[in-house]
């Protein structure tokens, strides 16, 4: 694939995480290879199924699971998309998610990049 291929995928893929707040998770799953390596904001010490390293799809899946349970999405979005050379395409976004029954609000930034293009 191309960069602006690749770049389209992914708008596309985090539009759809916006606007549905996290309905698409199988089309996400589907851009990952087996090797995908998801790291949360939350530290691995922190008791929620989203804190630490998710490895391979079995444990993106259950990163999203958790996160679709447990968190209440407030706002997702993409500031930019880096889109230079064949690889990697990074995106830049503001995060907003709330935890009931607490009602805590969590906002952070997100860097996420991609590996390779296929």
């Amino acid at each position: 694939m191309t960069t602006a291929t690749n770049l389209a995928t992914l708008q596309s893929a985090y539009a759809g995480w916006s606007s549905t707040k996290g309905g698409n998770v199988a089309e996400i799953i589907d851009m990952f290879d087996e090797t995908v390596e998801m790291r949360s904001a939350l530290s691995p010490d922190v008791p929620d199924a989203v804190a630490g390293v998710h490895m391979n799809r079995a444990g993106a899946q259950a990163y999203f699971d958790g996160l679709l349970r447990d968190w209440e999405m407030l706002s997702y979005d993409v500031e930019k998309f880096v889109g230079q050379g064949p690889s990697p395409v990074p995106a830049m976004a503001e995060i907003a998610r709330r935890r009931p029954p607490a009602r805590r609000t969590v906002q952070s930034g997100l860097v996420a990049r991609t590996s390779r293009s296929t």
